[in-house]
């Protein structure tokens, strides 16, 4: 049977912060917030003994990691996304940065190729009713992520913020986001917990699988985090997605 290549992900109060875009301090409209129901509906991540038992380093600096998008064919230049006053932070931070971290650690690539950066637009195009200043949330972009996959900036066709109003054609192109999808969220319900506090620095150290292994990044504003894992994929699937 083939296998998909999929992933999870959990989001915490505020690590992925920086990233988003320097536009997102000024919206007021961007995020509507997940209501309460949702996050509870998650599992929580579960702490393994591996990671329980290595020692956590004074800090951690994810973003030194060749997996975030970069420009092309550099591992020291971060490509930063600017959402320039659209209501897309969620898909922002979700689709191009913590989905392409998750998915480029577990593959080993570098996040430096249009194949190896993801395109927010991709997704948020589905929500936005052509309406830039759409506000999007995890509720939403969770089962989207699940249901349909992301396009990678490849097939998408660029990394332009304003291109909201386009869906995509082509038959090959819906096939292949089929690899990028993920099997659901998780969630660290953070607050002012000191245990729960400290579960999440194992997974940013070592992706909560111990040892040497490298961490993982987290979104905000709640408590939820990406796995890669193997599925399996519908017969009629033809493709051999795990190598892409």
């Amino acid at each position: 049977m083939k296998t998909l290549c999929k992933t999870t992900f959990m989001i915490f109060a505020s690590l992925l912060w920086a990233f988003i875009t320097q536009a997102q301090q000024n919206m007021i409209y961007g995020y509507q917030g997940d209501d309460e129901a949702y996050f509870n509906s998650l599992p929580q991540m579960v702490l393994t003994p591996q990671s329980a038992a290595t020692a956590l380093p004074s800090e951690v600096d994810n973003s030194q990691q060749i997996f975030f998008p970069h420009e092309n064919n550099s591992t020291q230049n971060l490509k930063l996304y600017d959402q320039t006053g659209t209501g897309s932070c969620i898909y922002v931070s979700t689709v191009y940065y913590a989905y392409a971290y998750e998915y480029n650690r577990l593959k080993g690539l570098a996040g430096n190729t249009p194949q190896t950066r993801f395109a927010p637009n991709s997704l948020y195009n589905y929500i936005n009713g052509g309406d830039p200043a759409a506000a999007s949330d995890f509720n939403v972009a969770h089962p989207l992520m699940q249901e349909y996959g992301v396009m990678s900036e490849a097939d998408w066709g660029n990394l332009e913020t304003l291109d909201y109003l386009r869906w995509q054609s082509g038959y090959d192109l819906y096939h292949r986001r089929h690899i990028h999808r993920i099997s659901g969220a998780e969630h660290i319900a953070i607050g002012t917990n000191p245990v729960k506090i400290e579960e999440m620095k194992h997974y940013l150290n070592d992706h909560n699988e111990g040892g040497i292994s490298i961490g993982g990044v987290l979104n905000k504003p709640g408590q939820f985090r990406i796995r890669l894992g193997f599925v399996p994929l519908p017969e009629w699937f033809e493709s051999n997605i795990c190598d892409t």
